[in-house]
């Protein structure tokens, strides 16, 4: 989800523009289990522009702003059942500005979307209120497939492989190494299930990139042959 929304906007960000284009700037968050109700506001404050005392928009050059909440159900649910941060861009959405913190003044601002991402509930991911979620439209994205991921990461490891003069030897495991981690994130998945004692066992792509980006710290140097056993 999130590196299909962040290049997206680079696109959007990149495009050559002529006089009659809609352009666009981004604005991201990233909301974690600490993330605050005030760090929201001040990080939107920051990538707007001031366009009157009571008025923010987009910076100059550009139609709109677009704010991207990653990870949006990460913030730690308060003790009356909401969530701070969730709740300001809530306000932010439907009151079109949100009150300034030293004199709480009323700041409207203009020309503003906001579109999110979120994983499943569960593994310190809370449920989001339908107050909030009535304002989106929601797009579901499947797991990716056995096959799709082997694509992605064969070409990756391939690609490093040949890069950086490993022996022929070590080049034909990658389609063997590739194989093994999906098959063995697959049975992780299916026998490690989520319980009330062990919510944390939350498994998606990041981990499987993970045991790839390690993989590709290694150099000829290190691995300059094959074992077999």
């Amino acid at each position: 989800k999130t590196a299909i929304a962040t290049s997206l906007y680079e696109k959007l960000n990149h495009a050559p523009v002529n006089d009659n284009d809609f352009t666009s700037a981004c604005i991201i968050l990233n909301f974690s289990a600490q993330t605050s109700s005030l760090v929201t506001q001040n990080t939107i404050e920051t990538g707007l522009e001031r366009k009157r005392k009571d008025l923010l928009g987009p910076p100059r050059g550009n139609n709109i702003m677009t704010v991207f909440v990653d990870d949006v159900n990460m913030p730690e649910v308060e003790e009356y059942g909401a969530q701070a941060p969730i709740e300001l861009m809530r306000q932010l959405i439907d009151s079109k500005g949100f009150y300034e913190r030293e004199e709480w003044l009323w700041r409207n601002i203009e020309n503003t979307v906001v579109c999110a991402s979120a994983a499943p509930p569960g593994g310190g991911r809370a449920i989001l209120t339908p107050r909030f979620v009535r304002h989106f439209n929601v797009f579901c994205i499947p797991d990716a497939s056995h096959e799709v991921m082997k694509k992605i990461f064969s070409a990756i490891v391939e690609g490093f492989l040949e890069s950086n003069a490993f022996s022929a030897d070590v080049k034909l495991l990658s389609d063997g190494l590739v194989d093994a981690t999906i098959d063995l994130y697959t049975k992780i998945c299916q026998d490690l299930l989520p319980t009330p004692a062990k919510i944390h066992y939350q498994f998606n792509l990041r981990d499987v990139s993970k045991v790839f980006q390690g993989i590709l710290m290694v150099g000829p140097k290190e691995c300059n042959e094959s074992i077999t056993a």
